[in-house]
């Protein structure tokens, strides 16, 4: 039986304590950027070319079904990065990776501005804060290096499956039969694909712990818009140095229709968050997620913050519709974010570079050539119905249907 919880929320900003201090002894460790505030104000948008869809790198589910609860193993995988012994973390991080890509990850993160008030657990490629109480993560942060990537896959999701985290306490753990039969998806923050081309399998793996970066996911929105937002994401890294990312829930507060109190100013609508929780550890699906896009790029940050509904998103629906400044995240999040980026040295992403989604019919085509049981008959049909349409391929779509099409015709 699905729960309901209703929660008055105050709309207060919460502050940022100081630091906790540290010491990083590493030979190319940049000095913390100074303090500054991170009202990082709602920038315009640009019009400009359609990012090309980026390779294909997963196979959603057709069924938001889980499989049952099992036994949870650790990923066997030996990290291929080396371990480093230099880099001091705080006490608050839990390192569960131990290698020189995730020390740097967290060290670029903390720069730019994450929180310091609660457990932070780092793994191979991604960093993630939990909250136990709600059973998902808080907030997840990874980086995406810049440039072309490379041809050779390192990883494949195929050999990965969605796991207990064995670093948090069982009762306050989702684990799979949470999700079974409610009608959502376990919907990945840092998505696996961005590990495909530059780290190994156990990366990829830690990807799939559910308390760490799983939450629900409205089924549509995961598949298709937030895929769309993911892909055109790692398009968008080739733009810069390195690409930066923060992700997390949101639990946004409705004013009511009917209820209202008596103020000084006159009647004002009562404000409640109103959310599901499932399964017997009533894991919470939020009404929002959130994305924070930091492009780097010679000594500069680009960027850009959004804000979208947990629900199914019209196809048609434009990315620049979702933006808000950081200050907004902060606001429902109770997250200080980007607090040490000095103001001076920023610009907004989308006013710089596209942030145009590319064409929603590149993924129902694309949809077709990720079918394992794909004909060259159907990709012909679904070709010519998407064209009939008004679809004008890009020129890497093109491609891919030849190539695939010349696969199966061997």
């Amino acid at each position: 039986m699905l729960l309901k919880s209703v929660l008055s929320l105050s709309l207060s900003a919460i502050g940022g304590g100081s630091l906790v201090a540290y010491l990083i002894s590493s030979s190319k460790v940049a000095q913390p950027i100074p303090s500054v505030d991170s009202n990082i104000q709602n920038l315009p948008t640009a019009t400009s070319t359609t990012t090309p869809v980026e390779e294909a790198t997963t196979t959603r589910p057709i069924t938001s079904k889980a499989p049952s609860s099992r036994p949870t193993p650790t990923p066997n995988s030996p990290p291929t990065t080396p371990v480093d012994t230099s880099l001091k973390l705080p006490p608050y991080v839990k390192n569960h990776s131990k290698t020189t890509y995730s020390t740097k990850v967290f060290q670029s993160l903390y720069e730019l501005g994450i929180p310091d008030d609660r457990d932070i657990h780092l793994f191979s490629g991604y960093l993630s804060a939990t909250d136990t109480r709600l059973r998902i993560p808080s907030f997840v942060g990874w980086t995406i290096p810049g440039g072309e990537h490379p041809k050779e896959r390192k990883s494949e999701r195929t050999n990965s499956q969605f796991l207990t985290s064995p670093y948090l306490p069982e009762e306050f753990n989702a684990n799979n039969s949470d999700y079974l039969e409610h009608g959502y998806d376990r919907g990945h923050l840092c998505p696996c694909g961005d590990f495909y081309y530059s780290l190994d399998q156990r990366a990829l793996d830690e990807t799939f712990y559910l308390s760490h970066n799983v939450l629900p996911q409205e089924p549509n929105n995961n598949r298709y818009y937030w895929l769309r937002m993911e892909m055109f994401t790692r398009g968008l890294a080739k733009n810069f140095d390195n690409l930066h990312v923060l992700a997390g829930p949101l639990f946004v507060p409705q004013e009511s229709k009917t209820e209202v109190r008596e103020t000084k100013k006159g009647k004002e609508a009562k404000k409640y968050v109103t959310y599901e929780v499932i399964g017997d550890n009533n894991v919470a699906c939020p009404t929002h997620l959130f994305r924070i896009l930091v492009g780097e790029k010679d000594k500069k940050y680009f960027i850009q913050a959004f804000m979208v509904p947990n629900k199914k998103i019209p196809k048609e629906q434009k990315l620049t519709d979702f933006i808000v400044p950081v200050s907004e995240i902060e606001k429902h999040s109770g997250l200080k974010l980007l607090h040490r980026v000095e103001k001076s040295k920023t610009q907004g992403l989308c006013k710089s570079f596209s942030c145009d989604l590319f064409p929603w019919q590149e993924l129902e085509f694309q949809k077709v050539l990720w079918d394992k049981n794909t004909t060259a008959d159907k990709i012909e049909k679904e070709w010519d119905r998407l064209v009939k349409e008004g679809w004008q391929p890009s020129p890497n779509m093109i491609q891919r249907k030849d190539k695939k099409i010349k696969e199966l015709n061997k």
